[in-house]
């Protein structure tokens, strides 16, 4: 725009294009969809499969991993679960 490349009836068919765009309204379901997977549905994978299947995942060996894990606190995952969603519902 600056060294006037468009001309005027080309910036008034961009600038229709662009107020026709409803960016967030078009991201909420799948930012609502990361949210239940890796927030929600990973919280649960550490409840239930802690400290082993995230080892498992990564190829490690899980005492390593395994033990760092059993010493975080049993709410934590609650914790972190809440805290990403209200990331989300920040927005």
């Amino acid at each position: 725009m600056a060294v006037h490349l468009w001309s005027d009836p080309q910036l008034q068919k961009f600038q229709a294009q662009l107020e026709g765009l409803t960016l967030l309204k078009d991201l909420e379901r799948p930012m609502n969809a990361e949210r239940v997977v890796m927030g929600n549905g990973t919280m649960e994978l550490v409840r239930r499969h802690r400290p082993n299947y995230f080892a498992n995942m990564l190829g490690i060996n899980p005492g390593s991993v395994g033990n760092v894990l059993w010493f975080f606190p049993a709410g934590w995952t609650y914790f972190e679960e809440v805290n990403y969603n209200q990331m989300w519902m920040r927005r």
